[in-house]
Formats: structure tokens, sequence, C-alpha cells
């Protein structure tokens, strides 16, 4: 932890540009979330209906939870990076080390992965994360491993949905004659 000094003059600038953008993700967020909720209770509720169990069922309903769990965590690691001047200035005053306060500090945050970062100029940036304190902590460490476990899974189980489809039949067999546009 870096010396006590006085954190008045210490962050010249955090970009309002990033800031409207981090709000406009969490405001993305929480229309998607439950949106991506409602649709995997409605894909289960409609395969309950039908006597034919499927197994594209279970693994489209996985796969829209899995984008759920990578959305949600992402909208809650973009909440904790939205910072106001005293926000910013604790957390670099926790970050920067004693030698570099009298300089100019920008405070910024990286979309992906997810961080907030105290650059000093012509020193180099320094990671916020693992800093907490009063304004609690700008972002949680299994924030970035949540969103990439959660995003792979989705991935995989968007690609298992494509080769085991509802209709009970693979997608790599070949379509009917009438489907295919052929006649006969």
């Amino acid at each position: 932890m870096p010396d006590a000094y006085d954190v008045r003059a210490l962050v010249e600038e955090i970009n309002p540009t990033e800031q409207y953008l981090l709000v406009a993700v969490v405001l993305v967020g929480l229309i998607v979330v439950p949106t991506l909720l409602v649709l995997t209770v409605v894909v289960v509720v409609r395969r309950l209906h039908r006597r034919r169990p499927a197994r594209g069922t279970a693994l489209r309903a996985a796969a829209l939870l899995a984008a759920c769990v990578a959305v949600a965590s992402y909208n809650w690691g973009a909440l904790h990076l939205i910072a106001d001047e005293s926000s910013a200035l604790a957390w670099c005053q926790a970050t920067v080390p004693a030698a570099y306060a009298g300089g100019w500090i920008d405070y910024e945050v990286s979309f992906v992965p997810l961080r907030g970062q105290c650059r000093v100029p012509g020193v180099g940036a320094f990671d916020t994360r693992g800093v907490s304190g009063d304004f609690g902590d700008p972002l949680p460490g299994y924030v970035n491993p949540t969103v990439a476990v959660a995003a792979f899974l989705t991935l995989a189980l968007f690609i298992a949905v494509r080769r085991f489809p509802d209709d009970g039949s693979s997608s790599d067999q070949e379509a009917p004659a009438c489907v295919a546009g052929q006649k006969g």
C-alpha cells in the first residue's frame, strides 16, 4: 500500500464517454438478462407440452442460461467500474505509488477485459483490481473469469444445439427433397 498523500489534485480526468458507455452497458444488461431468463422458461415450457422429448431442449435452455450468466456477470463488473471523482480518487490513491502522486493521473476503463486503470503519463498504467475501501471494490476478481467461462459455455452449447435440433434429426443429415426445393 502506498504512503498516504493528498488526493484532491490527483485525478485530472475521468473520461465521461467511458462512464456513459458503462451506464449504457448496465442499462442494456438490465433488459437482456430478464429477456434471456424469459426465453429459457419459454423454451422449457413449450417443450414440456410436446409428447416426444427432444435432445436439443436441455442444450438450448443451458445455452440461454450460460448466456444469461455471461451478460449478468459483465453487467455486474461494469456497474462496479462506474466512477465519480471521489471513488476514482480513492482507487488511484490506493493504486498509484506515492512517488507519482505529484503528477496528473487519468482514470480509464477497459471494456474487454473489464478493468479500471489509473494512468500516469510517461510512467504507465496501474490496475485498480484488488483495491477496496470506503468506495468499494472497483472490480471483483471473479468477474472476468466468470464472463470468459460463461461465454465459452454459451458458444459450445449453441454449437451443440445446432448439432441436435428439436425435431430429432441431426443437422448434418440431408434435407428432404421437398424442403431442399427439388421436385419430386
